[in-house]
């Protein structure tokens, strides 16, 4: 086997190499560094139009470029800018040491995309520079030593970052607001001081666990608002589309079904475990036996309700006498009977002589004998009205309630730190934290209970990191890294860097795909099988020995029993401790239904390459569609 350079972006065959699976893996290589190359391009490239000025070859490589994003480097030259001029969004510019704008005649250079350099200068003249987009700057980009903020005329958007080089380590300030000046907020040295996270699990958009996510890598959710753990998606072009999906459910060994979204309306028809779906929405007759309770009446009786009349006969007033029947009946009375000074308390609005002095008939008057006598009335009490009004008007709590009593016992007599928007912004604000200065927390560990806590003995001298190379589970550095991907660990407890989308199976019968697709088996079909698919979008066991079974499309990863769903692998790493394959040779689609040969077949059998044999029990599957026997 040939082996890769060291950031494993060239793959080198070994001394008299030959096959596809070697010049496979070569083109690989030369893929994915032109790919990386794509994404830059040299000012003065050959793909477009040469000048002798530096800034006309800037325009013409800014000019040629489309619309996607893209780094435009910058060689060692000075780039003139006599009149306003923007940069794309699209467009980065990265500036080599010895590269500088010429900002002449009070010039503004606008870079919507940002620029990235070192601490050295790229900027000189008395023009100004606008970012439209938050970059880290350092003032030795205008030839400045160190500035204790940023300078007034660099109109760096919210977001940005100024690195302070005086000094060990260097320090950082976060733009918060404002433009120019204003805005700059000191966020410490680099790994905290300021705020933020320690952990790549604490970020507000990241996972909450490295907990079950071992060897997946950390991508964009489907929403595109935070990161996710996931396998690398693979997405190919030849895929059936389902019109009809008519397929049992596995067993529960089987691996689950996922992926499908159905966009409509779904119909059905006929039962569900033997119910009739549409005779059950049409019914009336509680199919699911709902109660009174379930309907906020279990306190009512099953008996007779009293019943109400519609109306009373010419306004008169309704009562109910239980002496009469279950009926409210028109009394005979009308409101107005009340508002003469002299009625009768007859049965219709009191029980007869109850406290009148001068019998059921009475006026309102006084004077007279006939008014209403007091004494009469039951539950009067000792205290006169007096009294009784200077008790319901008294604030001085005559009751002589207690603060536990209004379920404050545990509340001090001082002054309390209100809870209302602002406060804390109300109080005198210390620039300049010392590591003995206090705060208040609530202890997690402790059922949240108060306790204080030194700022000098926070995690990182008093907050996290702001970048992703600050936090304590994630690598300390992007150098050499370049375009490989962010994965969980193998001991799941923090994220590395790597450049393989999978790893060699560690244990017997298991393999790691990079490219898996789901389907339904036409037959029973055995763990390792290698298949064909069929016209009829199922997939069978290949035979070298007809063209109507061939060629050999993927492996079945699992058994599979016919017209159920399985997994298969069309490209990827095997184990079968089973086997005993010669190391560096190819593996052949055999003769017999499903197999696997290192024998090339004979006679007029197809001979098909589905993969390479790299140790005995371990072999990398990728079938060919070049055969030696017959053509396609």
């Amino acid at each position: 086997m040939g082996t890769y350079t060291p950031q494993h972006f060239f793959y080198k065959p070994r001394l008299g190499a030959r096959g596809y699976p070697q010049k496979n893996l070569f083109d690989l290589s030369l893929d994915k560094v032109d790919a990386r190359l794509a994404q830059e391009t040299w000012v003065g490239d050959p793909r477009f139009p040469w000048a002798a000025d530096p800034a006309q070859r800037l325009q013409n490589a800014i000019a040629g470029l489309d619309t996607t994003p893209a780094l435009l480097r910058l060689p060692p030259e000075t780039y003139v800018i006599c009149q306003a001029y923007t940069v794309p969004a699209n467009i980065t510019m990265v500036l080599e040491r010895g590269a500088v704008f010429l900002l002449e005649n009070d010039a503004t250079l606008t870079l919507d995309g940002g620029a990235a350099a070192g601490p050295y200068q790229i900027f000189a003249g008395e023009g100004n520079v606008t970012f439209g987009r938050p970059v880290e700057i350092f003032s030795e980009w205008w030839g400045e030593p160190a500035w204790s903020t940023p300078e007034g005329n660099i109109a760096a958007p919210v977001g940005s970052r100024y690195v302070k080089t005086a000094g060990t380590p260097p320090l950082y300030y976060l733009k918060n607001s404002g433009v120019g000046a204003t805005g700059w907020q000191a966020i410490g040295a680099e790994g905290g001081g300021g705020g933020g996270a320690v952990n790549f699990t604490e970020l507000y958009d990241t996972p909450a666990a490295y907990t079950g996510q071992a060897g997946k890598v950390v991508r964009v959710n489907a929403s595109g608002n935070a990161l996710e753990f996931g396998y690398p998606d693979h997405t190919h072009a030849n895929q059936a589309q389902l019109d009809v999906i008519n397929q049992n459910l596995c067993p529960a060994s089987s691996p689950a079904f996922a992926g499908l979204t159905i966009n409509g309306n779904i119909t059905v028809s006929g039962t569900v475990d033997g119910v009739d779906v549409s005779g059950h929405a049409a019914s009336t007759s509680n199919p699911h036996g709902v109660t009174k309770t379930q309907v906020g009446l279990g306190n009512v009786t099953n008996n007779a309700q009293v019943k109400k009349i519609a109306t009373s006969v010419n306004g008169n007033l309704l009562v109910w006498s239980g002496t009469t029947g279950d009926t409210v009946a028109d009394s005979g009375k009308k409101p107005a009977d009340f508002a003469t000074a002299t009625h009768n308390h007859d049965t219709v609005y009191a029980p007869l002589a109850k406290g009148v002095t001068n019998g059921d008939a009475h006026d309102h008057a006084g004077g007279d004998g006939a008014q209403i006598d007091h004494v009469n009335l039951a539950n009067k009490g000792s205290n006169t009205h007096a009294q009784i009004d200077t008790h319901l008007s008294s604030t001085a709590n005559p009751h002589s309630v207690n603060k536990t009593q209004v379920g404050l016992g545990n509340v001090t007599n001082d002054a309390q730190l209100k809870r209302a928007a602002g406060d804390i912004n109300s109080f005198a604000e210390k620039t300049s934290p010392a590591a003995a200065d206090m705060l208040l927390l609530e202890d997690s560990a402790a059922s949240y209970a108060k306790k204080k806590v030194r700022i000098g003995n926070l995690p990182s001298g008093g907050g996290g990191s702001t970048t992703f190379t600050g936090l304590s589970d994630t690598p300390g550095s992007f150098a050499g890294q370049a375009l490989k991907l962010a994965r969980v660990n193998a001991a799941a407890t923090a994220l590395e860097f790597t450049d393989k989308h999978f790893d060699v199976p560690t244990a017997n019968n298991t393999c790691t795909p990079l490219v898996r697709i789901s389907g339904t088996a036409g037959e029973n079909l055995s763990q390792w099988d290698l298949v064909y698919l069929n016209a009829d979008g199922k997939y069978y066991k290949a035979n070298a020995a007809s063209s109507a079974t061939a060629p050999g499309l993927a492996l079945a990863t699992a058994a599979v029993s016919a017209n159920y769903t399985g997994n298969f692998m069309l490209l990827g790493l095997l184990r079968n401790d089973s086997q005993s394959w010669t190391m560096g040779a190819p593996l052949y689609l055999a003769a017999t239904a499903g197999g696997l040969t290192q024998t090339a077949p004979t006679g007029d059998s197809i001979v098909q390459i589905v993969g390479m044999a790299l140790t005995s029990t371990i072999a990398w599957i990728n079938p060919q569609f070049s055969f030696a026997g017959w053509f396609f």
